[in-house]
């Protein structure tokens, strides 16, 4: 049986499985489809953001997020985040989800991306290397 992916940017009805994945990846800290919403929903107009997410046979198996930061704003600057569900790594889909919003940057013409990952997330922490991603605080 082949399955098929799709990438797209999210949608309001999107919250409930986006939360259900990071809570998936990120078990210890679990979120809900309000909390995010809520968040999203106080950043300034000027902030420019926005989601991505990978779909595989109708479900959100993936997401890529992209942000500008309030608190140290620059109109060129950005924080890049990609989460897999746990049982889809391994597959390709995490680098298609970075080089789709990488492609959704582009606009911006960013001058630099910042990302994270927690010290034990071994995987991860390979994965944004081979991105070319350098390690600056710990």
């Amino acid at each position: 049986m082949t399955t098929q992916l799709t990438i797209r940017s999210f949608t309001q009805d999107d919250y409930p499985a986006i939360a259900e994945l990071l809570t998936a990846v990120w078990p210890e800290y679990p979120t809900t489809a309000e909390a995010m919403a809520h968040d999203d929903g106080t950043n300034p107009q000027y902030i420019r953001w926005n989601r991505l997410v990978a779909l595989e046979d109708g479900k959100i198996v993936g997401q890529a997020e992209y942000t500008q930061f309030l608190g140290m704003y620059h109109p060129q600057k950005f924080g890049l985040w990609v989460s897999v569900h746990p049982l889809h790594r391994q597959r390709g889909i995490g680098k298609l989800l970075y080089a789709a919003a990488l492609k959704a940057l582009e606009p911006y013409d960013p001058i630099s991306l910042l990302t994270s990952t927690r010290e034990d997330q071994t995987g991860a922490i390979h994965w944004l290397h081979s991105l070319g991603f350098q390690e600056v605080k710990r």
